[in-house]
Formats: structure tokens, sequence, C-alpha cells
């Protein structure tokens, strides 16, 4: 909804490109994440629109204070693995996925992908 209202705004995207991140529910990470192949499916001016735009936006926001929704267990996993990176040096293996209790895998996926 946020990205929806934001390419509504900016003059250089064309109502088409609206409409695509409207129907595919684009939020903020999901924008983010596209690459020249999932752009080039919309049409030949997506890929320069929407990373001109993208960029636009993050050269006159990033001063901008990024608050990302994160519940307590996820928080304690991303301390741990930076702990245990801190202390194993060299020898540092991430955790693995399969670490992660499966009824906090989604969200813990997400937050660490944002």
């Amino acid at each position: 909804e946020e990205v929806v209202d934001w390419a509504k705004g900016h003059a250089a995207i064309p109502e088409k490109i609206t409409d695509l991140l409207q129907k595919n529910k684009i939020d903020g990470p999901k924008l983010l994440s596209l690459g020249h192949e999932d752009l080039k499916e919309w049409g030949p001016d997506a890929i320069t629109t929407v990373i001109k735009a993208v960029c636009d936006f993050q050269t006159k926001n990033k001063y901008i204070e990024v608050f990302i929704d994160h519940d307590e267990y996820d928080f304690r996993m991303i301390i741990e693995q930076l702990w245990r990176k801190v202390l194993s040096k060299d020898a540092y293996q991430p955790l693995s996925l399969f670490g992660i209790n499966k009824t906090r895998y989604e969200t813990f996926s997400e937050t660490v992908d944002y």
C-alpha cells in the first residue's frame, strides 16, 4: 500500500507500473529485491524507471532511520549469531535455518531478509 502510494506520487512512474505494483502486492522489501528479469516482464521502460525512482528515493532519504518489526525470538537469534561470529572469528559457521524453531521460521526468515 505504501509502495503504491509512493509510486502514484512519483511523476516518472507510469500508471501501468503502479497498477502492476498494486496487482502483485509489492511492498518495500519486495520492491528492493526485484531484479532485472522481474522488471523486464513489466515492459521495456520498467527497469530504468523503477530502478531510477528507487535510487532517487534512497538518495533523498538516506538519513531516515528504518525500524523493522521483529519479535523477541527473532531478535535473540540474530544477536546470538552476531555474538557467535565475534567469538569464533575465522571458525564462524552461520546458523542453519534448521536450527530455527519451525513455528518461527517464516517470521525469522522475513526479518533476516529485510
